[in-house]
């Protein structure tokens, strides 16, 4: 082999003993190279010779073959490659040449590379079902909440759009991110794997099949939150804390669930016209609020709530707004 110490080496023409006086002149003029670059064009030897391109490349491609040897930059050593035409040569030396092109592999080193790669994700998916197997060993799925524990049973018997479609019914596009934020934290208790695409975006889950062996395991437990109340001086006027339903795992389930105990005796009298409005708090839960139209005669300045008289349209908007913002819980 010639001129080692070069990346590219040994180039070497290869004429078909069959091949006529003209064809062989052809093909050496065809094949003639400065360095890496042809002298001639397959358009210039089509024309001084008078000949169609097919049958310039059944002549190449029959009776001529060009071989020559490439650098191996990771096991230090030349590798054979073989051209039927100026195109595929020329494919193959752009390549080994651009500046985006990393440092050339052999076919060995590639095989070599390829196997690693398959040992390292065969390695790192070992690792992640001990993972998976030591989160059932501990019941992982009790540091969940009852809604958490809830998708986890879901998932163990549909895929993520099933899913997605049973609890966009029950949550709605509003308190949709809390089925989200639950998967995300099954998956940091080890009890699942989440497949997202480039986006981040989740697209399904998997998880080890024995975790349905423990699905009557994971149970939720009651829980009788209170709602909180408190009252003004006023036995008439009503305000109160919707706590979030935990349990919701059907569409007919409700989405406010609680207990609550009164402190005082209210009264709603019939024919008196009251004002009620609602706010969302923390961990989506709601306040809300019955004061009766009287209080708002009250006022020193009403102007103009839709379906009021005008009068009392901004006095209700003001108080609505003055009492939102000093909510205490």
């Amino acid at each position: 082999m010639e001129n080692q110490n070069k990346q590219i080496a040994n180039i070497q023409l290869h004429l078909s003993e069959n091949c006529s006086d003209l064809e062989k002149e052809i093909l050496q003029q065809y094949w003639k190279l400065n360095e890496t670059e042809f002298v001639n064009a397959p358009k210039a030897i089509k024309r001084k010779y008078t000949i169609s391109q097919s049958e310039l490349t059944k002549t190449t491609a029959t009776y001529s073959t060009l071989t020559f040897y490439l650098y191996c930059d990771h096991c230090h050593s030349f590798e054979k490659h073989e051209a039927k035409s100026q195109s595929s040569f020329n494919q193959t030396i752009r390549e080994f040449h651009s500046r985006y092109y990393q440092s050339f592999k052999c076919n060995h080193c590639k095989e070599v590379q390829k196997q690693q790669f398959h040992l390292e994700q065969e390695r790192k998916r070992n690792e992640l079902i001990k993972k998976l197997d030591k989160a059932i060993e501990n019941k992982n799925w009790k540091n969940l909440s009852n809604f958490e524990k809830g998708v986890l049973k879901n998932c163990l018997e549909m895929n993520f759009d099933p899913l997605k479609n049973h609890y966009g019914k029950i949550l709605g596009s509003t308190n949709f991110k809390q089925l989200i934020k639950a998967l995300y934290n099954i998956e940091n208790q080890e009890l699942i794997i989440l497949e997202r695409d480039r986006g981040d975006y989740i697209i399904n889950y998997q998880y080890l099949n024995k975790l349905k062996d423990f699905k009557n395991e994971i149970t939720t437990h009651k829980n009788n939150s209170e709602s909180k109340a408190s009252f003004n001086s006023e036995t008439n006027e009503l305000k109160l804390k919707l706590t979030i339903n935990k349990e919701k795992f059907h569409p007919d389930s409700p989405l406010y669930a609680g207990t609550i105990t009164f402190k005082k005796q209210i009264v709603i009298n019939p024919g008196i016209e009251y004002v009620f409005a609602q706010w969302e708090r923390a961990n989506d839960n709601l306040y809300f609020t019955l004061v009766p139209i009287s209080e708002f005669e009250k006022f020193p300045e009403q102007k103009p709530i839709s379906n009021v008289p005008k009068i009392l349209r901004q006095g209700i908007q003001e108080f609505l707004k003055n009492l939102g913002s000093n909510l205490d819980f």
